[in-house]
């Protein structure tokens, strides 16, 4: 996964508050149907403000993100190494905010 460049489209965005943690997330899809996610989150004081790709539970630095303005365009995603020293509090509030928007795509899908 490390510096590998993919188009990507997406799927879903959600935000909310979770566990006095801000977490904005993007879902996309890749060329292949894989499924990942843009996190962005901070503490509710504001500061510092984190950028992770989420892909199958595993956490990567975002090194490039290219975003259209258009949902139907692709997006081109370059990720860094795999962060394997995060917060565990941390990591499960982002987890946990997947999980809950993934569960609500599934009942919002025709």
């Amino acid at each position: 996964m490390a510096d590998e460049q993919r188009g990507l489209r997406l799927k879903l965005q959600r935000s909310g508050w979770f566990d006095g943690r801000r977490v904005d997330g993007s879902q996309f899809e890749d060329e292949r149907g894989d499924l990942a996610w843009h996190i962005k989150t901070w503490p509710d004081s504001g500061d510092p403000i984190e950028d992770y790709w989420v892909e199958g539970g595993e956490f990567y630095e975002v090194v490039e993100l290219q975003s259209a303005m258009d949902d139907s365009a692709l997006n081109r995603i370059e990720t860094g190494r795999r962060i394997t020293g995060i917060d565990p509090a941390k990591r499960t509030v982002i987890l946990n905010a997947i999980a809950a928007w993934e569960k609500s795509a599934e009942t919002e899908a025709p």
